[in-house]
């Protein structure tokens, strides 16, 4: 079996006469990170849990606009909460966050 190249004519060009082929298009593939939105939705975090984890998240990017300042920035959270109330499910995407952004160790 024979492959050939094919060309085809720009019917729709200014430059018809100037260019007869379409010329080979080279694409590039980028692969994106899964934003903080996406990982509530994943993890089907309810309103406490994304709260909580936007805090948390927001703190790791530096963006401490929803923290009191401290002198060490370090970020001292309590998530209580009965047997079945989402805390895992929390920090399962806490911790999904983390390896995505190549912060766990």
């Amino acid at each position: 079996m024979q492959i050939e190249p094919v060309s085809a004519q720009i019917p729709t060009s200014p430059l018809k006469g100037q260019i007869s082929t379409v010329l080979p298009v080279s694409t590039i593939e980028t692969a994106l990170l899964p934003s903080k939105p996406d990982i509530i939705v994943k993890f089907t975090l309810n309103k406490q849990q994304t709260f909580a984890f936007k805090i948390i998240c927001d703190h790791l990017d530096g963006d401490y606009s929803s923290r009191n300042d401290t002198l060490n920035g370090q970020l001292l959270m309590c998530v209580p909460g009965c047997g079945g109330t989402g805390k895992s499910q929390l920090i399962r995407a806490i911790t999904n966050y983390f390896q995505l952004t190549n912060r766990c160790k």
